[in-house]
């Protein structure tokens, strides 16, 4: 017959103790830090990187530069996502880790989008510019940086190389440099340009994001004018990406219709509609839903169609 030993009561309540505080040291969650790590880039700092390296995660390779000196980059805040999230990745694995990272990138990019325009003074989703909101490793606590460009293209492919701040640039008197008008065939290549602008979305969609284009003046041949930005309401809106695609191309096509002036009821088949912004699941998530239009043709054309009715196109 086997026989138990048990243990004196005192030595019992030590081993409680000791293996409740392991336990308790196991599960317990990691502080959450409040302080931006010395990875993070300084605010209003400047950076001369390639499109392959702005929206990677910080720190980038190299130093900072003079923002009268070439760069393509600048940060404009530095910022951490609600600490609750931070507290879910700190355990967070498998699908719940998936979902948790898709929030922070999500609150990441709504407050990015908050910021900008005070920071450039303005409008900036009708101006030449995008913004990357870049997270500090380690990301799971929740740093981040928004960073803002020019670019030259509808599509933000190409950086643009500048050699000033877009601090308070849309509300100076270079402004107008960075609005959008048309766009045309690109007459470079490359990864950067030293002209042009920027786009107005983060992501193309339509005729006037193709590959190839840039922002030109109107006065040059182009193939697309932006008429104006069409932003779908309710905020918050869930995605439902043929549902999106109808309202928006409805939208924009009354953008078109007011810009060149067309009565009701007609029509111009030598233009159609095309659209710039977050056209995918992701880049809906935390956006600000807001899309640029454009009016676009098949063969090029001279000078602006605003207000020019059912009169025929300069070309």
């Amino acid at each position: 017959m086997l026989t138990r030993r048990l243990l004196p009561p005192a030595i019992a309540l030590v081993v409680i103790a000791v293996v409740g505080t392991v336990l308790w040291l196991a599960n317990r969650s990691a502080p959450v830090p409040t302080t931006a790590p010395k990875a993070a880039p300084a605010v209003r700092s400047c950076w001369n990187v390639d499109s392959a390296t702005i929206g990677r995660q910080l720190p980038w390779s190299g130093s900072p530069v003079a923002c009268t000196a070439a760069h393509t980059a600048e940060i404009v805040s530095v910022g951490q996502v609600d600490q609750r999230l931070v507290r879910t990745a700190q355990k967070a694995k498998g699908q719940d880790g998936t979902v948790n990272s898709f929030v922070m990138a999500t609150s990441a990019r709504a407050a990015c989008l908050d910021k900008v325009g005070s920071y450039v003074g303005g409008a900036w989703r009708g101006a030449q510019l995008t913004v990357y909101p870049d997270f500090v490793v380690p990301a799971k606590d929740g740093f981040f940086a928004c960073v803002i460009a020019q670019v030259a293209d509808p599509g933000g492919q190409r950086l643009v190389i500048r050699t000033a701040s877009l601090a308070g640039a849309l509300s100076g008197p270079g402004a107008a440099s960075l609005g959008i008008d048309c766009v045309g065939d690109s007459t470079s290549a490359g990864d950067s340009a030293s002209v042009g602008g920027a786009a107005a979305s983060p992501a193309p969609s339509g005729t006037a994001a193709a590959a190839g284009l840039s922002f030109v003046e109107c006065g040059q041949p182009h193939t697309s004018e932006f008429v104006g930005l069409y932003t779908v309401t309710p905020a918050n809106a869930p995605y439902n990406g043929p549902e999106i695609q109808k309202v928006v191309s409805a939208g924009c096509q009354q953008l078109v219709d007011s810009f060149v002036g067309v009565a009701a009821g007609q029509k111009r088949s030598d233009l159609r509609i095309s659209e710039v912004g977050p056209d995918s699941a992701n880049l809906w998530a935390g956006s600000d839903q807001t899309f640029a239009c454009y009016a676009s043709a098949s063969t090029p054309w001279s000078g602006s169609i605003k207000g020019i009715g059912t009169r025929a196109l300069q070309r």
